[in-house]
């Protein structure tokens, strides 16, 4: 283990001093001659002298550099993972994909014929409890027994709903407890 980390901190310690050209450098980072001006006016890079960069000092510097301009973007981007967006994007466009799939093959209803459909319902409701309760008011008129009175109500109720569901009257009271 000892020869392996003393090699490397002399391999590490031996950089110290190599410099790179500005053409090198800029094939090295993948950037332009002009970028490594700016970054200089900057003060991210420092020059050794004419067209001579320090090696180690100025990727250190770089990498810092990108790797804060990294972070940056990160939390201007409210923390995003880039990964958890992909992931995010491909569940939506699988999303969208299945609606589509679903009107193709008429799961769907458009909505302007449900909201229409909603409104006749609800009107038909409407009417048809309105005749419940004028046909519980002809029926009621002599009752005086409480018992008696809910019983008919319940079964005027039952029978207004039945006939909205389309189910049998006997099948739409069954679950009512008279207690």
């Amino acid at each position: 283990m000892g020869d392996g980390s003393s090699r490397q901190d002399k391999n590490v310690q031996s950089t110290d001093h190599v410099e790179i050209s500005t053409q090198s450098l800029c094939a090295l980072a993948g950037v332009t001659p002009a970028t490594l001006s700016a970054w200089q006016r900057r003060g991210l890079i420092a020059k050794n002298g004419r067209n001579r960069w320090p090696m180690k000092a100025t990727v250190q510097a770089l990498v810092k550099h990108y790797r804060e301009t990294a972070e940056a973007r990160t939390e201007a981007d409210g923390g995003l993972d880039l990964k958890a967006e992909k992931a995010r994007l491909a569940r939506e466009q699988a999303d969208g994909l299945q609606l589509k799939n679903d009107e193709l093959r008429r799961k769907l209803l458009p909505a302007e014929e449900v909201d229409t459909a909603w409104k006749a319902f609800c009107g038909l409701a409407r009417f048809r409890l309105q005749q419940a309760t004028a046909s519980a008011v002809a029926k009621i008129t002599g009752l005086s027994d409480p018992q008696a009175i809910r019983q008919l109500l319940e079964e005027e109720i039952h029978a207004a709903l039945a006939d909205l569901s389309g189910t049998p009257r006997a099948e739409a009271g069954e679950d009512v407890r008279h207690d």
